[in-house]
């Protein structure tokens, strides 16, 4: 159906229908974006946040643990080595826990770079360790004291050093997560305030047109009443609407 077939109050509905419809578009639009974007947001701080705190935990207890371990291994007293006898091994075997936590949550290519270095340090340190242990079993406390001050020390500050490297990734992930999101928030406001505004252009320019087509027949019906009033009857009217135009055009023409 043409629309210079609708009544005058058919095209007023229309235009009020499409405008309601694209209001409620752009306001569902913008509440889907905005809550997916909110819903990945959260999901994204929770696994960084758990990954942050993990990371701290495993860099504290290792600096607890290496400090235990080289009290252990420097000094020949035998009670040192019966105070710490629980507490490393069951301090070890929690450190071997929180890095299976943190790799099951998922590494990036750097992280899982840096990881895989923190583990190789983390294996190379036992290992001088088990042979600081070995050498103080023999009774060698000097060799135990060479093993502990050229390998097993060197090997614990690259260790703690990769795991603050570690952390301070987490920290820089936490900072970038953030700028990331923010940007996209943006752009949903934007986007949001576009669909705004092409909507106010929509209504200026629906008005615009139904002023048009209601001021056009109105004023070639003045004209033809004009005509006819100074006495020319001789005027033709065309009528090719179903509207309240054509019934005035009618009019007009019966005169």
């Amino acid at each position: 159906m043409k629309s210079t077939n609708l009544s005058l109050g058919a095209k007023l509905w229309l235009f009020i229908g499409v405008v309601m419809a694209l209001l409620v578009f752009t306001l569902v639009f913008a509440t889907q974006r905005s809550s997916a974007v909110q819903s990945r947001a959260d999901l994204a701080f929770e696994t960084q946040s758990k990954k942050t705190n993990l990371s701290l935990q495993w860099s504290g207890l290792v600096e607890t643990q290496l400090t235990r371990i080289i009290a252990s291994a420097a000094t020949p007293d035998p009670a040192v080595d019966e105070l710490f006898k629980a507490q490393i091994p069951a301090t070890s075997a929690r450190i071997t826990e929180i890095q299976k936590q943190v790799e099951a949550i998922g590494l990036n290519a750097p992280e899982k770079t840096l990881f895989d270095r923190i583990a190789e340090e983390r294996r190379l340190a036992l290992l001088s360790l088990a042979k600081v242990r070995e050498l103080k079993g023999a009774g060698d406390q000097a060799a135990a004291a060479v093993e502990l001050k050229s390998n097993l020390q060197p090997m614990v500050d690259k260790y703690v050093s990769s795991l603050q490297e570690f952390s301070d990734l987490q920290k820089g992930a936490n900072a970038r997560m953030t700028d990331e999101f923010q940007a996209e928030r943006v752009v949903n406001n934007w986007l949001t305030r576009g669909l705004v505004l092409a909507l106010l252009l929509l209504l200026v320019l629906g008005n615009w047109v139904l002023i048009k087509q209601i001021r056009q027949p109105l004023r070639d019906a003045i004209t033809v009443a004009e005509t006819i009033a100074s006495g020319d009857l001789s005027v033709k009217v065309e009528v090719n609407r179903r509207s309240e135009e054509r019934r005035v055009g009618k009019e007009c023409r019966s005169r």
